[in-house]
């Protein structure tokens, strides 16, 4: 009872907040990682590198009590850490400020940021990361001011433990390092105390011992197949995709990233908000005059996991999507930025005492700062409400619901691939259908057996090309085969690959007449849970690509009745739908421009291209169309000669030689 009238106040925080997590907590996958990071966790696999092994462990525990849904509870871990770490940010202002409220204002401010309150609504490991930082954290200041010995092994362990999660809380280290520096110096006199610290930070590395055991026994999907040390150490140092690196795209120049570093510090300061900036930067001050220590370590945590990692990833800031990824890996970064906040509380409050005859009156004023983090509350509430999207449940859902029985689906992208694993694996939805890794096709049982009964039957295709192309047109000889992207042989003649639905169907034989067609996709779309973008939680960054996927797949759709049928009418209809499904999508008015071109309606036509180019200007064909737009049908050769001069400015390349191979390889 003592304890808890002692606590009463950070624990009515704690219960609060924890009690908003959960109710916005989503019930159903999200985007990007997330999908596989569930999958792996319902059905006690391995994620993708590095495998995450504690986060997949207390998720497939939590999996197992069927509640709401695998998605909610395996959630919880996130909605848990986030308050957790609330409750720890708390103590750490505590410690240093003596002010309990400046603590609380402190902690709510973290706790409704946009930042960090959203990795708390989702099953994704930065929210558990978040919290072994302020952890490790408040560990290292209670060791470096104790003469306790035991918080020093404990520091190990929390440090070890961290890296099963993710690996980027390394880049906290030498800060930590900083912290606990004189202390550490002084105790590792002693070679007792060397030892015993490895030994816990050992001790924390112990559930790495999932992956192999989960590897074992053969789950769906089971990223590199642990079975040896070689393919332990291929998978936790992340060798598919560099092992310093943080991602198998095609990285920014220098320029680029200079820009994405001066970015990172406009988002940073106003995520924050101006006002908490300021006081952020008063807080900066204090700890010059007063504690240097502490503000090198925070300095030191800032740069590496926020400009410096932003500059060495290099994202391609190229769509939605990466700018998602970008955001959640500056969370880290975003909570040491915050960490001076109450600091910069203490100073103003320091001045006021100086210059106003009662202290109660300089609290007074401090108490007008909890407006930030409620009207951050207020602002971030509906963005970070996740409980009733289920978007990203409902794309494996239409994907998989409208296929025959027994049929097989290539699938690829973060988000589609990774979402249908959850619902089909994870969920237990549509056993009966076969979902194909396009990237890697072999590492599905029932395509690997065909293949190497294919292989016996035709030996000399084993170092084709071609193969797999091959291998899948043998299974369609028996299996309904489809795919989000078209599986083309290098040479020879196409597939038929057929737009149905949100996939595409392989046809071998005859073709659906135009009538057939129009019936099948009316009735198909109107099944479809197409999802709204004119919501704000929609807008979130990693989810954005979901719309897009179904407007693609409405234009392409669109395509096929205008290429295939010459049916206009219903080609226009599908291009408005995808212009309704995703508003930015730039394929939509590449098509639309088309459309008028073939119409000779060449006012209309220069709109949608130049729409087109507008929102992805690395695309070279609406160039292409637009030139002819102005050759064919404005008949303005000084038009043309700008669209020439835009491009080759743009790709640094020579317009009408790259048209003439566009061409050339469309023909073939």
């Amino acid at each position: 009872m003592v304890f808890i009238r002692k606590n009463l106040l950070p624990l009515t925080i704690f219960i609060g907040v924890l009690a908003i997590y959960i109710h916005n907590l989503s019930r159903a996958t999200y985007g990007g990682d997330v999908g596989d990071l569930l999958n792996a966790a319902a059905t006690m696999g391995v994620a993708h590198a590095p495998g995450y092994p504690l986060f997949t462990f207390l998720g497939f525990l939590l999996s197992r009590i069927n509640f709401i849904s695998p998605a909610f509870m395996i959630g919880l871990i996130s909605a848990f850490s986030g308050a957790f770490g609330v409750l720890i940010f708390y103590y750490l202002s505590l410690k240093f400020t003596k002010s309990r409220l400046i603590s609380v204002i402190s902690a709510l401010l973290l706790a409704f940021t946009y930042y960090f309150w959203f990795y708390n609504e989702i099953g994704e490991v930065f929210a558990l990361n978040n919290f072994f930082a302020l952890l490790l954290f408040l560990t290292a200041v209670v060791y470096s001011s104790s003469k306790n010995i035991k918080y020093l092994f404990l520091l190990a362990f929390i440090a070890g433990l961290s890296l099963t999660n993710h690996q980027t809380i390394i880049l906290i280290f030498p800060s930590l390092l900083v912290l606990v520096f004189p202390r550490l110096i002084k105790d590792f006199k002693k070679p007792k105390n060397i030892v015993l610290s490895f030994l816990f930070g050992a001790l924390g590395l112990i559930p790495y011992i999932y992956i192999p055991i989960a590897s074992f026994h053969n789950p769906p999907i089971n990223w590199d197949h642990v079975h040896n040390l070689d393919s332990f150490l291929h998978l936790v140092l992340r060798k598919d995709y560099g092992t310093f690196s943080i991602g198998s795209f095609a990285s920014s120049s220098v320029e680029q990233r200079i820009i994405d570093v001066k970015i990172y510090f406009f988002n940073i300061i106003t995520q924050a908000t101006i006002p908490a900036s300021f006081v952020i930067f008063l807080g900066l001050i204090h700890l010059l005059k007063n504690n240097r220590k502490l503000l090198l370590s925070l300095f030191l945590a800032f740069i590496l996991s926020g400009p410096f990692f932003v500059y060495y990833s290099g994202f391609p800031f190229v769509n939605s999507f990466n700018l998602g990824v970008y955001e959640r890996f500056i969370t880290l970064s975003f909570i040491v930025y915050l960490m001076l906040f109450p600091f910069g509380l203490l100073l103003l409050k320091t001045i006021l005492d100086k210059f106003l005859s009662k202290k109660i009156l300089s609290s007074l004023i401090i108490c007008v700062f909890i407006l930030i983090p409620l009207m951050l509350f207020r602002f971030n509430y509906v963005k970070t409400d996740l409980s009733g999207l289920t978007a990203g449940d409902d794309v494996a859902y239409d994907l998989l619901s409208p296929l025959p029985k027994n049929s097989m689906i290539f699938l690829n992208g973060d988000t589609v691939l990774f979402n249908t694993w959850y619902v089909h694996f994870g969920k237990n939805f549509r056993p009966d259908v076969q979902v194909v890794n396009i990237n890697g096709v072999t590492e599905n049982k029932y395509f690997k057996d065909k293949q190497e009964s294919y292989l016996k039957k035709y030996p000399n295709e084993k170092n084709k090309i071609n193969s797999n192309v091959n291998v899948t047109l043998e299974i369609a000889k028996t299996t309904p085969v489809f795919s989000i992207a078209d599986i083309e042989p290098t040479k020879g003649k196409q597939l038929n690959w057929v737009p149905y639905g949100l996939s595409n169907k392989l046809f071998i034989g005859d073709l659906p007449s135009n009538a057939e067609y129009k019936k099948q996709m009316g009735k198909l779309w109107k099944s479809f849970h197409i999802p709204k973008t004119d919501t704000l939680v929609m807008g979130n960054l990693t989810i954005a690509d979901i719309p897009l996927f179904y407007s693609n797949a409405l234009v392409r759709t669109g395509n096929y009745f205008l290429n295939h049928y010459g049916d206009k009418v219903s080609a226009s209809e599908y291009y408005q739908k995808a212009l309704e499904a995703d508003g930015s999508n730039p394929a939509a008015f590449q098509s639309i421009g088309n459309y008028y071109l073939k119409e000779n309606n060449c006012g209309l036509a220069q709109m949608n291209l130049n729409a087109a180019i507008e929102l992805d200007r690395y695309n070279p064909v609406p160039y292409f169309f637009q030139y002819y737009n102005y050759i064919s049908c404005f008949k303005n050769e000084k038009k043309a000669k700008t669209i020439i001069n835009e491009y080759n400015k743009v790709f640094k390349s020579n317009f009408l030689d790259d048209l003439t191979k566009t061409i050339k390889n469309i023909e073939g």
